[in-house]
């Protein structure tokens, strides 16, 4: 069946169903020790009756559980899947594809598409007081009217108010300026929609008009899958990977070690101005090197990057033991605690530590809780304070990639670890880096130690919503004296073309270095350049401008 260490997906193709075949050659290719797959060039179309089944809990989508899954690598090593610029269509709410408890993957030349999403795209051809017409610039067929609101099929025969509408011009593709979430000035859910003799979607009860020509995006925040999942697996390599949309984020990946992406894209097609739903790239609790270069990221939902870690809450505590609560509902069941760990003990509303324990061992109860052993002296640990996994702090290498057009923000930065990046140019509708941490919402953890941003562009960043500063670093709910959130950042020889003035809000810093840099407005003209500074330790900053 094989040809040495290669072999071929149509020697495997045995069934009616595309997804039953995938599980049938990584099956085989498992069991021969087969290293390498090469699927022919072509148009895979995926259903939900013949993929793989698996519990999945994916961070920050919200609907954990068994995940249908059109191509599942699950406990294999040194193996790589060369899809050819083959197009995976998936029709239906499937996971595409998942990496469970595998090392030395690579996967590379795929395109993830699917057939329709719980989304109305409609550009606005009439405007009137507190009223527009607008043109659906596609078929609808996961979209249909209850009365007067507008629904999507957010899961198989469940359907969903529209609770998020956002704008894009029609001319540059860019987020209207000035514009965020709920563009119309109120709640999708609250508008009320009717289809005109015309075919025209007629959106009224709206305290914004915008201009003939935009493109208006309804659209059901369910994040049901995500396009690339991985978990539990190491020295994972993704290579020329586009992706067209998706019901939630690019690639999200927990509990990895060592991930590098090279020529991954979100690519909008048939006149689509969006990509996919949510964040195009998303680490949780990953460790080593996390590397992404020569990538483009255009249109996306969310930010290009978020790298993270999780505070847990201790609710308990006894002789040699802690019993901790997973706080926030979309990263319940993840897994995070392992043997060997070395956990940092934070107050919940400074998020400084005072104390580190290492686990001994761990007792999963359930998706919420956990009871961990330890034999480290835990008098003087509190109830109700927080804990963050040291271990699982990657470094972050971001370089020669292109961040645009998008909803929200560039990158959320929140890792211990060594981060670089550079050479990247950034056009953002919000803050091109917001570094932002809490203990009582998101419970997303934590501070940076090391972080360089150096030779980028940043070029009109934070002309619509979504944060207050090209760089914003959020400020701590409290604070301790002497002590500071971040460690050593360093912003240098970077190019800024200012659409705001407010270039960067700094809080909470140990060592901050802002020299080299350069800054411009739009026009070419000499700007007024705006850096607030709270709670910095030891500052060295010029300001340069052309």
């Amino acid at each position: 069946m094989a040809n040495g260490k290669t072999a071929y997906f149509k020697e495997f193709q045995i069934y009616h169903d595309t997804a039953l075949n995938f599980y049938h050659a990584l099956k085989e290719c498992k069991k021969q020790e087969i290293s390498r797959l090469v699927v022919e060039p072509g148009v895979y179309k995926i259903t939900p009756e013949g993929c793989a089944q698996k519990v999945l809990n994916i961070s920050n989508h919200g609907f954990n559980g068994p995940k249908r899954i059109g191509v599942l690598i699950d406990g294999m090593e040194d193996f790589e899947i060369d899809f050819s610029s083959a197009t995976l269509l998936c029709d239906g709410i499937i996971q595409p594809l998942a990496i469970t408890g595998s090392k030395n993957i690579t996967v590379k030349n795929l395109r993830v598409k699917f057939t329709v999403l719980p989304m109305l795209q409609a550009t606005v051809v009439v405007r009137g007081d507190g009223w527009v017409d607008a043109k659906p610039l596609e078929d609808g067929a996961r979209v249909k009217l209850w009365g007067n609101k507008l629904l999507g099929e957010c899961a198989e025969n469940t359907w969903a108010d529209m609770d998020l509408n956002i704008e894009f011009n029609g001319e540059t593709g860019e987020i209207e300026a000035g514009t965020g979430d709920n563009t119309l000035g109120v709640c999708a859910g609250d508008v009320n929609f009717e289809y005109t003799g015309e075919g025209l979607l007629h959106v009224s009860g709206i305290k914004r008009c915008p201009p003939i020509g935009n493109v208006l995006v309804f659209y059901c925040s369910r994040r049901l899958s995500s396009n690339i999942f991985c978990e539990g697996s190491a020295d994972l390599t993704f290579a020329n990977i586009d992706m067209c949309d998706s019901y939630g984020m690019g690639i999200l990946a927990e509990l990895c070690k060592n991930i590098t992406v090279d020529r991954f894209n979100t690519v909008r097609e048939d006149g689509h101005f969006y990509t996919v739903c949510a964040d195009a790239t998303h680490f949780v609790n990953c460790e080593g090197l996390i590397k992404l270069e020569n990538s483009t990221f255009v249109g996306q939902f969310d930010d290009a990057l978020n790298a993270h870690g999780m505070y847990t809450r201790i609710a308990e505590k006894g002789d040699g033991w802690l019993l901790v609560k997973e706080m926030h509902f979309m990263a319940t069941g993840i897994k995070i605690f392992r043997p060997g760990d070395r956990f940092a003990v934070l107050h919940s509303r400074t998020l400084i530590p005072y104390g580190e324990i290492i686990l001994d061992d761990v007792e999963y109860i359930n998706d919420t809780y956990a009871k961990l052993y330890v034999k480290d002296d835990l008098s003087n640990i509190k109830v109700g304070d927080d804990l963050e996994n040291l271990t699982t702090s990657p470094d972050v290498i971001f370089r020669n990639n292109t961040v645009r057009d998008n909803r929200a923000r560039g990158m959320l930065l929140a890792t211990r670890g060594k981060v670089l990046v550079e050479n990247n140019y950034f056009h953002t509708g919000g803050c091109a880096f917001f570094f932002e941490s809490d203990g009582e919402y998101w419970f997303e953890a934590g501070a940076t130690a090391d972080v360089t941003i150096r030779s980028n562009t940043f070029d009109r960043c934070k002309y619509g919503d979504w944060g207050d500063a090209v760089i914003q670093f959020y400020p701590r709910r409290e604070e301790e004296e002497g002590k500071y959130f971040h460690g050593k950042i360093s912003i240098t020889d970077n190019e800024f073309i200012l659409g705001t003035n407010y270039v960067a809000q700094f809080d909470n810093i140990d060592t901050l270095t802002v020299k080299g840099n350069s800054f411009k407005a739009e026009e070419g003209n000499e700007p007024e350049v705006t850096i607030h500074h709270v709670r910095c330790e030891d500052v060295q900053e010029d300001i340069k401008r052309k």
